[in-house]
């Protein structure tokens, strides 16, 4: 065999294996490139970021309340005046009183059993009445319907000028007087009582 005809079939020997060869390295590379493929997918894919949805809290509505403001339920009608009047008693070393219970206007008496009775000492009720001391602000009915005295008299110490006085008289009338007068060396003098009755309650 000349030497042209060796060369000749090693060269087709060698392009027999090169097929296989060529083969098998596509082989290689196309599955090291799907792999890199798989592999960006996975990257990519794990490389997003995720959505969270979130919930927004509840919100509260805010109650507006409809309750009714609480006003007194002590505070009622007045009844009818039975009587009213101003009496200036000028000595109090007399035994002097006011009579109320006479329809329409008070009354000056010189007398023990009036309905309001005025002395040196203080003032005291008359029979079957009674008298409380209330204070330097004028009393409605309803104030002095409530407060109930026990028949004593009052001295003036505890009946300053300008007080107030709730009276329960006979038929079951209630009614105030105020007491004004001026004091002295010589003691109370110009006594003035004012103040009203109403009717039955």
């Amino acid at each position: 065999m000349s030497v042209g005809e060796r060369w000749a079939r090693i060269g087709g020997i060698a392009a027999i294996v090169g097929i296989p060869v060529s083969i098998l390295i596509a082989f290689v590379q196309g599955t090291a490139g799907s792999h890199d493929s798989r592999n960006f997918v996975a990257e990519s894919t794990s490389s997003a970021p995720s959505t969270v949805i979130v919930n927004p809290p509840p919100t509260s509505t805010p109650v507006t309340s409809t309750r009714a403001p609480v006003t007194s339920s002590s505070v009622g009608a007045q009844p009818r005046q039975f009587s009213s009047g101003s009496v200036d008693l000028q000595f109090a070393f007399l035994k002097l009183g006011v009579r109320m219970t006479t329809p329409g206007s008070w009354v000056l008496e010189f007398s023990f059993d009036a309905d309001l009775g005025v002395s040196e000492s203080g003032v005291s009720p008359g029979p079957g009445n009674s008298l409380t001391a209330f204070g330097k602000q004028k009393p409605s009915y309803q104030d002095c319907r409530d407060r109930v005295g026990d028949g004593s008299p009052l001295p003036w110490d505890e009946v300053p000028s300008g007080t107030h006085l709730c009276i329960q008289l006979e038929q079951n009338r209630t009614g105030y007087a105020r007491v004004d007068y001026e004091s002295g060396a010589s003691g109370i003098a110009h006594i003035k009582v004012s103040g009203v009755v109403w009717q039955q309650g």
